[in-house]
């Protein structure tokens, strides 16, 4: 069996009000045949995070600079919006902030990790508009068949929730999620995962 999978490296910062999703295309492929692949920019990676789509609704809160991705919604934040940050005692959701396009050739099942996040966090990222398939989808959900799965030139809208309704909810995101200055994620886009279901 080959194994496709292709993984995309993303740092993700949120504090107090931000978050921050790297770009550049792949940091890593792994295949049962030697292949080399260089890094490219988004537009012509494989698999395409595209902050400046403004077909979005809340597309106004991501940036992209220097090749990361930043969502904003502090108070002081720079933008065409009136952002009022993640407010305590409460559950933030901003759907439909960016998308996440298949450029590759096949069908891919998208998921992400993280060493510091697992299913029932306080911090969610999911996807929504996903083609045939309704609802919000987690992107941590480690069930397979449960995350998005698009085919070549089909995406999905990227979207996070943030619930701090409870003080141990606010200290997993501070110490626990955050604590460390950032949140690194992994996007996984995987053939293979589409091929065994």
């Amino acid at each position: 069996m080959k194994r496709r999978s292709v993984l995309a490296g993303a740092g993700l910062l949120v504090g107090t009000g931000g978050v921050a999703l790297g770009t550049g295309a792949f940091t890593s492929v792994s295949a049962e045949r030697s292949i080399s692949i260089e890094t490219s920019s988004d537009a012509q990676a494989f698999l395409r995070l595209d902050p400046d789509d403004q077909n979005y609704a809340n597309s106004e809160y991501a940036t992209e600079s220097d090749g990361i991705i930043e969502i904003d919604v502090a108070p002081d934040a720079e933008g065409d919006f009136d952002g009022a940050g993640v407010s305590p005692f409460a559950s933030t959701t901003l759907e439909e902030v960016f998308p996440v396009e298949n450029q590759g050739t096949q069908e891919v099942e998208v998921s992400v990790t993280s060493p510091n996040l697992s299913p029932g966090d306080p911090f969610e990222l999911f996807a929504t508009n996903v083609p045939g398939q309704s609802g919000r989808l987690n992107l941590l959900d480690e069930a397979s068949g449960s995350r998005p799965i698009i085919g070549p030139g089909q995406s999905f809208a990227l979207g996070f929730a943030v619930d701090t309704k409870t003080e141990d909810k606010i200290e997993t995101l501070n110490t626990d999620i955050f604590g460390g200055g950032g949140l690194e994620v992994t996007i996984i886009a995987d053939a293979e995962e589409v091929n065994d279901s």
